[in-house]
């Protein structure tokens, strides 16, 4: 009489996409019925897919959470992930997760809004029609002012598309008081403010290691054809974040989340994080995206920043700026919001050391 050995069972591998959709069901629950979440995160797949930096991403237990949770942020606003739209993108980055004086860098997905998707806020809020331009080399451009139309003439060349872009520029027409506004960058703020705060182009010069050609893959470089966009949507996060165009409030958390940060490491607090269970976990990880969604769309306590530009407006020093700036360092405020806060500071104090009258002679 033989006995047979039973085989070990083999463990059936389980793709990205079907991971994935398999958190369908708990997406739905944390987004309502804003979108379809099964379509929301085929699509986000079929990016990550054709992304060899984003699959790596997928492949660890931290990343493919906070792709879903991507996901589900950007249904809460009406954003597809990639796609024909372009509302809003993923982009994979090295997160230090250590405590103070520790390095534990895991990979991670970030959400990014496209101007498309920034400009889809600013329509939600009824209050004007905006549209997003890019000038190029051989235009006949004018800026005539923040309340006036710009003049802007398109050239007639059948290359005008792969000229370099010299300006870009957002044109918002207000349904009640029937008047304009107009945010226009030139190509060199631009290039200023990414070579300042993009996080994305400092890891491209860093991979780069002074080889320029492996930098025209980045979306930030001139020679990409994507830096037109990249340039649109810095101009229309700007404006959005000064208040020059008008989206809720529920919606202005989302619009500062971009790749345009401090170029030190981002950290995570762990113990937060390890609340966080595995996506084979139904009922923790509902929950943990639940929050994250809510917590997107409400204030920190605590916080009023229209409270603090009134005061920093009001301010008649620089130690007066440096006074609010301090006071409100103290208070609960999210990273994003003290970015925005020092940036603000700054300017400030820029403005007053220009308006300071100099010693007689």
């Amino acid at each position: 009489m033989t006995t047979e050995v039973a085989k070990p069972e083999q463990r059936k591998e389980v793709s990205i996409r079907d991971r994935m959709l398999s958190a369908a069901d708990r997406v739905q629950a944390a987004i309502g019925n804003a979108m379809d979440a099964r379509r929301c995160l085929l699509i986000a797949a079929l990016q990550i897919e054709g992304d060899r930096k984003l699959l790596e991403v997928a492949t660890t237990q931290d990343g493919i959470r906070s792709i879903v949770s991507s996901v589900a942020k950007a249904a809460l606003y009406g954003w597809e992930i990639g796609g024909p739209g372009g509302d809003a993108y993923l982009v994979p980055f090295n997160l230090n997760v250590g405590k103070r004086g520790e390095q534990q860098y895991v990979k991670k997905a970030q959400l990014i809004p496209g101007y498309k998707g920034l400009r889809a806020l600013v329509r939600r809020s009824g209050e004007c029609e905006t549209i997003c331009e890019t000038v190029h080399e051989g235009d006949k451009y004018e800026f005539r002012g923040p309340f006036e139309q710009p003049v802007h003439v398109r050239s007639q060349d059948l290359d005008r598309r792969t000229k370099p872009v010299t300006h870009a520029y957002v044109l918002a027409y207000f349904f009640r008081t029937h008047t304009f506004k107009c945010v226009s960058w030139s190509a060199q703020e631009c290039i200023a403010h990414r070579d300042q705060y993009s996080q994305n182009w400092e890891n491209a010069l860093r991979y780069a290691k002074g080889d320029e050609s492996k930098l025209t893959d980045n979306p930030w470089h001139p020679s990409n054809p994507a830096f037109g966009v990249m340039c649109m949507k810095t101009v229309c996060r700007f404006a959005i974040n000064r208040g020059e165009l008008p989206i809720s409030v529920q919606d202005r958390t989302i619009a500062q989340h971009d790749d345009e940060s401090p170029k030190a490491p981002v950290t995570i607090d762990v113990d937060a994080m390890a609340a966080v269970e595995s996506l084979d976990e139904e009922d923790p990880v509902a929950r943990a995206i639940d929050q994250h969604g809510a917590d997107e769309t409400r204030p920190s306590p605590g916080v009023n920043i229209d409270e603090f530009r009134e005061s920093l407006v009001a301010c008649t020093s620089i130690a007066d700026v440096n006074r609010c700036e301090k006071e409100f360092l103290t208070t609960s405020a999210t990273d994003d919001e003290r970015l925005n806060v020092e940036a603000e500071c700054q300017r400030m104090r820029e403005h007053l050391s220009e308006q300071r009258p100099r010693g007689r002679k």
